[in-house]
């Protein structure tokens, strides 16, 4: 009797995990038909939070994008539709993208560390949480998250200041391309770095090739 109550068991999770799956893809379609066709960005959360709350990755993506921007900055036409109108909520928004995050999302790591950089939208500025997500964005090799790690090790804020973290960093932005970092921290803070270390003689490879 057990070996077959198990078998029932296993065909019934082999039955039910198909029918869950499509659940949660119609959730996602009629999300995406309400936000995107009828501008109404308050019915998407509705049929978005349930799938989102089971670990569904596509869910959680669009739910935080519309937590961030709200009905507006996600579709320019519902701006005109003042009766379904959603205001942007950032403290909302980071606690999805955190849970994308902690999964390896690379997009939710860069927008966890825009956000906690900036602070704004109720979220406090925190530099270390800042750094902590773009760290794990650099690690998979984006060169935005290097130059934001160089300017926060050059800024300091609630971490302490660190110029040859900063120039690592930043040597690596500006190697790897990054447009802020060449036009913007590699050019208006490589200097900074380079002073700091002749005045401490503290040894480091910066490895920036001279640019105007």
């Amino acid at each position: 009797m057990r070996i077959r109550s198990k078998l029932a068991c296993l065909a019934c999770s082999a039955f039910l995990i198909p029918i869950q799956a499509q659940a949660q893809w119609d959730a996602y379609t009629r999300a995406e038909t309400a936000l995107f066709e009828d501008g109404d960005a308050r019915a998407a959360i509705w049929y978005l939070t349930p799938p989102a709350e089971t670990g569904e990755l596509k869910a959680q993506t669009l739910l935080a994008s519309i937590y961030e921007y709200g009905s507006c900055g996600l579709r320019l036409a519902n701006c005109y539709a003042p009766k379904k109108y959603l205001r942007p909520d950032l403290v909302e928004a980071v606690k999805w993208y955190r849970l994308l995050a902690e999964q390896g999302d690379h997009d939710a790591q860069m927008k966890l560390g825009s956000i906690y950089m900036s602070g704004r939208g109720g979220v406090p500025r925190s530099y270390g949480e800042a750094a902590q997500w773009y760290r794990l964005a650099a690690e998979q090799g984006d060169v935005d998250a290097h130059a934001a790690l160089g300017t926060i090790y050059m800024t300091g804020g609630d971490i302490p200041t660190d110029y040859q973290e900063s120039a690592l960093w930043l040597r690596r932005a500006a190697e790897g391309g990054a447009d802020e970092a060449e036009v913007v921290h590699f050019v208006e803070r490589r200097d900074l770095v380079f002073r700091h270390v002749e005045q401490t003689g503290a040894q480091v490879e910066i490895g920036l090739c001279d640019r105007g």
